[in-house]
């Protein structure tokens, strides 16, 4: 009796979908789509981009205001101090913000996460490939900002050479960080109905504890 022949190893069951390089081409080809995709919706970006700017802006304008009307200090810091503060709070804002809490709720809803968990790779992937690209494209035009905002407001940078150095590996840190634990809140949607109110709580903590408000 001839033994049956085993039916041969979809990608997603022998490992190769999961493998580093199959991981790597992944990447760089949904980097590829999300490029033409963010491009292709240049005025959302630029919203988010707006608001991104906007909230470190006005703390800048009104801390940077209190410091000059106290005598050029206020808490210790100086206007110029002030401003570096909140300057150098807009670009990490933009490097580790992340949206995908928000949308958790509807992905779910509305039944859009369900084949997500089917194909071959955790969608996790795709959310930080998104992330990654909108970052990318939106910094492209916050470094301009933030040096014309550091030239209009005398901000007065006191960086030494480690502070640099360890800027990278902090930031990167930081930003897988803040988006595993925003993607790991955003899975609440599959046992409550309501998630806005959740992710509004975990934001108004984040601003006053992350220092977005005051330093």
């Amino acid at each position: 009796m001839a033994t049956p022949r085993p039916a041969p190893a979809s990608p997603s069951t022998s490992g190769h979908a999961f493998s580093p390089r199959a991981l790597l081409e992944f990447y760089a080809a949904k980097f590829r789509t999300e490029i033409a995709v963010q491009f292709a919706y240049r005025g959302g970006i630029a919203i988010w981009l707006l608001g991104l700017v906007m909230a470190p802006l006005i703390s800048l304008v009104v801390w940077t205001t209190v410091a000059r009307e106290n005598g050029g200090s206020a808490g210790g810091f100086s206007a110029g101090e002030y401003a570096a503060y909140f300057l150098a709070v807009m670009l990490v804002n933009n490097l580790t913000f992340t949206w995908v809490m928000y949308e958790m709720e509807w992905r779910v809803k509305n039944g859009l996460f369900s084949p997500m968990l089917l194909r071959p790779m955790h969608p996790i992937h795709n959310d930080v490939v998104q992330n990654l690209t909108f970052k990318l494209l939106t910094l492209v035009a916050l470094l301009p900002i933030a040096a014309a905002l550091a030239l209009a407001f005398d901000a007065e940078f006191e960086t030494g050479a480690w502070d640099v150095l360890a800027f990278g590996p902090v930031i990167i840190g930081a930003m897988a960080l803040r988006f595993l634990c925003e993607w790991t809140i955003g899975l609440a949607a599959f046992w409550i109905t309501r998630t806005s109110t959740l992710n509004t709580l975990y934001g108004t903590v984040v601003a006053f504890l992350a220092g977005l408000i005051a330093p």
